[in-house]
């Protein structure tokens, strides 16, 4: 396989709670992963119950120290502070190779079929693709150039160019260094994220993982609660926890 199975997190702040949706990633990760090991990105490993519930059900995680210690990228001032995770997290799959997560990103599928591929990422829109979730070889090719592309291209004040627009527009020049996946691992996009919290059919059938946009969800969840949540998010959180989408009896 041309992408080793090393999964990557990336964690920054002591203050940032570890949730249930990071804890729901991981246990996704370990499901359909089953990752030689994982490797968390950051300046402290995250913290609380669920956190140590992991270690002590997959004690293979190594902390990759790593710290913003520049208040610049390429010269430019950031205007949002997640441009230093989109730049992390490129430059971890060309050292190391493997696949990237956002703490809110979870599979409900296996990939290890993707694993042939030296780079892959999923089409959000017609012109973004998403990367909540990157699956590279080391030193790939594709991940070099976006890379390169942040020199002369990078804008400090977009939330999402240099994230989405603009690797989707190496994908459309560079289609031999990448294989984009349509869709399957970028659903539900940003605006559409509430659907899978409410009550109403959402198909996820054909997905292979689904990003949550936790951030845009604040009412409490937690693995008592969705047992009896009759919602896309409680039978997906069902799924990867329990193997059983359908309501817990009890």
């Amino acid at each position: 396989m041309a992408v080793p199975n090393i999964v990557h997190y990336i964690w920054f702040g002591l203050s940032q709670r570890f949730d249930f949706y990071g804890f729901l990633s991981f246990i996704s990760v370990l499901r359909f992963v089953k990752p030689c090991i994982i490797l968390v990105h950051g300046d402290n490993l995250p913290r609380g119950s669920y956190w140590k519930f992991i270690l002590y059900i997959y004690p293979k995680i190594i902390h990759v120290k790593r710290s913003v210690e520049i208040d610049v990228i390429f010269g430019k001032k950031p205007c949002h502070v997640n441009h230093f995770s989109d730049l992390f997290r490129i430059e971890a799959l060309l050292k190391y190779g493997g696949i990237y997560f956002d703490m809110d990103m979870v599979l409900v599928k296996e990939i290890d079929f993707l694993r042939k591929y030296p780079c892959t990422m999923s089409r959000l829109r017609l012109n973004t693709i998403g990367s909540s979730f990157i699956m590279a070889e080391k030193n790939s090719s594709f991940l070099q150039k976006w890379l390169d592309g942040y020199k002369y291209h990078y804008r400090n004040s977009s939330y999402m160019y240099n994230a989405m627009k603009y690797p989707n527009l190496l994908s459309n020049n560079y289609s031999n260094l990448i294989h984009i996946e349509y869709e399957t691992l970028s659903r539900p996009w940003a605006l559409h994220a509430e659907k899978v919290y409410l009550n109403i059919p959402y198909n996820w059938s054909e997905l292979l993982g689904i990003h949550f946009y936790s951030r845009r969800h604040t009412a409490p969840v937690d693995k008592n609660i969705i047992k009896q949540l009759n919602t896309t998010f409680g039978a997906i959180a069902r799924h990867i926890l329990y193997g059983n989408k359908e309501l817990c009896s009890d």
